[in-house]
């Protein structure tokens, strides 16, 4: 279990005259831990499967209208995310400037300050396509965080929310 796994690791640390603590952002002047949560959406049978994420004729990024929505969705939903992904006082002390932390509400290619990065280094490559929410922490609930983005993405692709440029 989870619980087995930290005693195991503070056990272990504490053996060799150190402390081990799992806290987003332990030490004020490095940066914090986050969990960055990877989502796209696929659809077909077994063996036919595509991303729906991906359209290789967008230009800037290969993302297909539906994953723009799905964007959309993140985005206004962001703030209420936030009390499932960030859970703790210490959540929010990472979310500061200056340490690779999305301090922003918005998306982006490749950018490390924004809430939904869509990385872009393998173009062309439809089954790499996705998104990545960048707020989450590890003092989050994984499986709640999981289910509350897909239905926040849902909820944007349903009411074609559109990001903003």
């Amino acid at each position: 279990s989870f619980v087995t796994g930290v005693k195991t690791i503070r056990e272990v640390a504490s053996r060799r005259g150190k402390n081990a603590i799992f806290n987003p952002k332990p030490m004020p002047e490095d940066n914090g831990s986050a969990v960055h949560i990877n989502q796209s959406l696929w659809k077909g049978t077994k063996g036919k499967e595509s991303n729906v994420f991906y359209d290789g004729a967008d230009k800037y990024a290969e993302l297909s209208q539906t994953a723009h929505y799905y964007i959309g969705g993140l985005l206004t939903h962001a703030k209420a995310l936030c009390a499932i992904t960030n859970p703790t006082i210490q959540s929010y002390k990472r979310l500061v400037p200056g340490y690779e932390a999305p301090t922003n509400i918005a998306w982006g290619k490749m950018n490390r300050t924004v809430s939904v990065r869509v990385p872009a280094h393998n173009k062309r490559r439809p089954e790499t396509k996705r998104v990545e929410y960048r707020p989450p922490d590890p003092t989050s609930n994984i499986y709640l965080v999981e289910s509350a983005l897909l239905l926040a993405g849902i909820d944007g692709i349903k009411k074609k929310i559109q990001p903003p440029e």
